[in-house]
């Protein structure tokens, strides 16, 4: 590969070109991937949710329900079913505990 501005034969891989410091078409394809990969969600909803479905179950299934349908990163959806498959085991584990306190 070619520098586009001075010409220089550079690495196909490289994201800068060492005699002039101009960006190659490897630093844009970069650039354009990790604005992608980050469009601007945040993973909140999703440890609230999971926070949640530890403590409080019932917020923690709604939490998880709202963040599976707002979220497109995969990472945070996959946190929020997280959440909504831990949610109803962590209630009848309170229940259960909750029984079983009463018998004595």
């Amino acid at each position: 590969m070619f520098c586009s501005k001075c010409g220089n034969e550079i690495d196909n891989e490289a994201l800068i070109c060492p005699k002039c410091g101009c960006a190659t078409a490897n630093m844009t394809s970069q650039k354009s991937v990790a604005s992608a990969d980050t469009s601007g969600e945040t993973s909140t909803l999703a440890n609230c949710a999971l926070t949640f479905a530890v403590i409080g179950p019932t917020i923690g299934l709604i939490l998880g329900i709202i963040g599976t349908v707002k979220y497109k990163n995969e990472a945070y959806k996959k946190k929020s079913i997280t959440a909504i498959i831990l949610s109803p085991i962590m209630l009848v584990v309170y229940y259960v505990i909750l029984f079983l306190v009463t018998q004595y």
